[in-house]
């Protein structure tokens, strides 16, 4: 029985310190039959509540979790939960109206679940091994395997065991997997049924042999059992004659050799479909003998060497003739006949090449015409440049056939590369001459400047690279291979290059001049300390100072106010989407923008070098006379006392200063003070 809680015997103490006697008190314990709180999944159990005596005798009880109990409102209910559940009850006595509590936990064990998946019945063959897959056991503690029969089983502490079907066992086998589950919950097992068939079996009375390729075979019936068709295949070149029954006939294709696999396929029942036997032939080459020429023609001053002849196959091989001539290296593929002086006629070489398997020997013949020669004179080898037409010719009263195909004395080539050409001359009694001339191509190798795009005003280099001991001659009429030029419009340049051979190529290149872009500043010194650069679609607009960038993007405006004092210079620089730039001064005449000053009444000035005072309003336009009207000075960057390169003497001049639109802003006297 489970103890009262703790808060119920702090409740008791209090109680009975406040002089209430024990039969006033009311408390409930939980427990369920036997003291048991753990059972197997679909078992019921009975809770029980157990009230101490309190002033009455009336209560009433209500369950907590009550889906899966009898009955949430009697004393002693039936619980049949699914999953682990806490059950609590709360008690009221009906007089006091006081509550008390208390909960038990009971515990749900799985029963065992076995699933054989999809093949609760599965097929094999005799002395098959069945694998079993896909087997699932959960909820489980342990678990064994039984069959019913004549085989064995391996790997049963898996859930993927291997029955391995008796000697000529068939038949169907009960093969069963029983599990116990947690907690002592039931045991349970279920049951697939194994069909063992019989396998079919052939097996082919002599397993190898050996033949020449100029023989066949003739397969020996098999044995064979549990056959009901049968089909014969091969992996060689020849052919398997009489392949619908059980003594087909192979025959090797001409000059076949090696290793071949004659297969007999026996199908049986499924899925003991098919047995298989191999037998294992090998097939022996014979001599394979080639003289590629069958006849040749020869002048007797001749020595025809014999390179057009093959041999397979052959652990030995020799060489017969009837001339009158000797034939050097008779030992050889590649032996040479001499013919005898002046001897002419036929002459017949056989060559015999006996097997390195047994088989039979084999040979091949050549016949050779031998005629008295004549010469003939031919071009000698020359050297031309590429495209160059030349005249190639022999002596007349022949018949030709060139490499070319033509068939004149002379013929005219114009080669790209360097070529042989040869000639076949023969002459009225038959006898065959040749001779080869050869034709050099000579090249101009080089690389160009490919065509270029500049800025206006830009210098640009135009090289030709070439070998060594190259001449150059171009249209500007310089000779070096590198030029320097700055067009001021598109322009098209030439080179004449020439080679060591007199060869020569021209290579032209185009350049193409873009605009450099066009600015104009305007700015409110006097307003808002801003300089606007016009038009505003380029890329970049710089402004920098001597010290470096100040604003550099895409912005065309500029406020000056809080980095510049007055006579400060700004430099303008603008790059347009062609990577082209320019510079311009902000309405001056000098590339420097100067911040022009404020007006002030500044009535003298002393240009006498000493840093102080030296020049007169710098940065706006300012126009001096002398007492005459005679114009002294006129610009932006300030009076520095002087007019034509000469010191003006101390004493009044008279001034007038503009704004940055010309408009007259102040007028007035300047005294030199020096």
């Amino acid at each position: 029985m489970k103890l009262l809680k703790k808060g119920f015997f702090i409740l008791c103490i209090v109680l009975f310190m406040h002089g209430i006697s024990w039969s006033q008190v009311i408390g409930v314990v939980v427990s369920s039959a036997n003291g048991v709180t753990t059972i197997c999944d679909g078992d019921s159990i009975q809770l029980f509540a157990y009230v101490t005596v309190g002033a009455t005798t009336q209560y009433s009880f209500q369950w907590v979790n009550n889906s899966s109990l009898s009955n949430s409102t009697i004393q002693n209910p039936y619980a049949k939960p699914t999953t682990t559940t806490t059950y609590e009850v709360i008690v009221k006595e009906l007089a006091t109206g006081k509550l008390v509590r208390d909960d038990i936990t009971i515990t749900v064990q799985h029963v065992p679940v076995i699933d054989f998946g999809s093949a609760t019945v599965d097929t094999t063959c005799t002395n098959q091994p069945y694998t079993f897959q896909n087997v699932s056991l959960l909820y489980a503690t342990e678990f064994s395997w039984i069959h019913n029969g004549a085989g064995i089983m391996e790997d049963t502490n898996t859930l993927s065991p291997v029955y391995i079907p008796g000697p000529d066992e068939f038949g169907t086998v009960e093969i069963i997997l029983k599990s116990q589950g947690n907690e002592s919950c039931r045991q349970v097992a279920d049951t697939m049924q194994l069909i063992v068939q019989k396998q079919p079996f052939v097996q082919l009375q002599s397993k190898s042999a050996t033949i020449c390729s100029n023989e066949m075979i003739v397969m020996q019936e098999p044995v064979f059992r549990e056959i009901q068709s049968f089909v014969w295949t091969h992996n060689g070149k020849g052919q398997l004659l009489k392949s619908n029954t059980f003594t087909p006939e192979y025959f090797p294709l001409v000059g076949e050799a090696g290793a071949v696999d004659i297969v007999l396929h026996g199908y049986g029942k499924s899925p003991c479909v098919v047995a298989t036997d191999t037998f294992k032939l090998t097939i022996f080459p014979n001599p394979v003998v080639s003289i590629k020429d069958a006849a040749v023609n020869i002048c007797n001053n001749n020595v025809y060497l014999f390179n057009n002849v093959t041999i397979q196959n052959s652990n030995n091989y020799f060489w017969t003739h009837n001339g009158a001539g000797t034939l050097l290296n008779s030992q050889s593929l590649t032996p040479e006949y001499v013919p005898l002086a002046s001897e002419s006629g036929e002459v017949t070489f056989v060559l015999t090449g006996t097997s390195i398997f047994q088989c039979a020997s084999s040979t091949d013949t050549l016949k050779m015409t031998i005629y008295d020669h004549q010469s003939v004179n031919l071009t000698e080898n020359t050297t031309i440049c590429a495209g160059t037409p030349i005249t190639l010719s022999v002596d007349p009263g022949h018949t030709y056939l060139w490499s070319t195909g033509e068939t004149t004395s002379s013929i005219i080539v114009r080669p790209t590369e360097t070529t042989d050409y040869m000639v076949e001359a023969t002459n009225l009694i038959g006898c065959v001459v040749y001779d080869t001339v050869t034709v050099t191509v000579s090249h101009v190798i080089y690389e160009a400047t490919p065509d270029i795009t500049i800025c206006g005003g830009e210098i640009v280099d135009l090289t030709v690279n070439a070998n060594a001991g190259y001449s150059y001659l171009w249209s500007t009429g310089e000779t070096t291979n590198t030029i320097a030029v700055q067009p001021e419009k598109n322009s098209d340049y030439s080179v004449i290059i020439k080679n060591q051979d007199a060869c020569s190529d021209t290579a032209d290149i185009n350049v193409m001049v873009r605009e450099i872009p066009t600015i104009t500043v305007e700015e409110s010194f006097l307003r808002d300390k801003t300089i606007e650069v016009s038009p505003s679609n380029y890329v970049s607009y710089s402004f920098n100072s001597s010290l470096g960038i100040v604003q550099s993007g895409p912005s065309n405006t500029f406020y000056y106010g809080s980095s510049f004092s007055a006579l400060d210079t700004i430099y303008i620089k603008v790059v347009d989407n062609n990577g082209c730039s320019n510079s311009m001064s902000a309405g001056t005449e000098s590339p420097d923008y100067f911040i022009a000053p404020n007006i002030v009444n500044v009535n003298a000035f002393s240009p006498n070098g000493d840093g102080i005072n030296d020049v007169f309003l710098r940065g706006r336009r300012v126009v001096i006379f002398d007492r005459s009207s005679k114009v002294l000075y006129d610009g932006f960057n300030g009076w520095d006392g002087r007019s034509n390169n000469k010191d003006m003497p101390a004493g009044t001049y008279f001034h007038i200063a503009y704004d940055h639109e010309g408009n007259i802003v102040y007028k007035g006297p300047v005294s030199i003070v020096r």
